[in-house]
């Protein structure tokens, strides 16, 4: 048990009162952070730089500020989108395998609202078909909005339908709490939609 979980356990760390992320969600934003160096890591705050500096475990939950500060410091939404297809990739592959339905676009996709739940203790994934080749998922009553997390988010659904369908697949947020909607909205379009 990490000292955020131990803490929150307790109900004596702040994380019990803040949304908290998976650290599955965290590995490729902190690999990315490692690899830019000490400048970059001296400017992070000191819960995110801890979490950078330390191991991070897969079953445990950090705060989603942690998240949050990495994703919107370390690029733009290009790279914010290629680290989130990064990390869909290493996460279908291995700790959530169970979840991949290869050759299944629509199969694959609809277990994004109980992934969702995996990565982050906020909020709540909706799914949508609309079209043989077209989902729909939003995110509602997320508490840390952000467009660096939408980015991340865009990115990981892109991989997630491309590997699903050995096929190039197209991911557009349409709307989006940090631009006053209620809720986040993907639009995903495989192969033929």
């Amino acid at each position: 048990m990490s000292a955020f979980d131990a803490g929150a356990a307790r109900g004596t760390d702040a994380t019990a009162r803040t949304p908290r992320a998976k650290g599955t969600a965290l590995f490729e934003v902190t690999r990315v952070a490692r690899a830019l160096g000490a400048e970059f890591v001296a400017r992070l705050t000191p819960p995110t730089r801890n979490v950078v500096e330390g191991t991070v475990l897969a079953g445990s939950w950090y705060p989603e500020t942690v998240l949050r500060e990495l994703l919107e410091g370390l690029a733009d939404d290009v790279e914010r989108r290629r680290l989130g297809r990064l990390q869909a990739r290493k996460d279908l592959e291995s700790v959530y395998r169970s979840l991949f339905r290869a050759g299944d676009l629509l199969g694959t996709l609809s277990t994004f609202p109980m992934l969702w739940s995996l990565y982050h203790d906020s909020g709540a994934a909706l799914f949508e078909r609309c079209a043989a080749a077209h989902v729909r998922l939003s995110v509602r009553g997320f508490a840390l909005p952000s467009a660096a997390l939408c980015a991340f988010t865009a990115g990981w659904l892109q991989s997630a339908a491309e590997l699903a369908t050995d096929a190039p697949a197209r991911v557009d947020e349409t709307t989006c709490r940090t631009r006053g909607a209620d809720r986040c909205v993907f639009e995903v379009r495989g192969h033929g939609a």
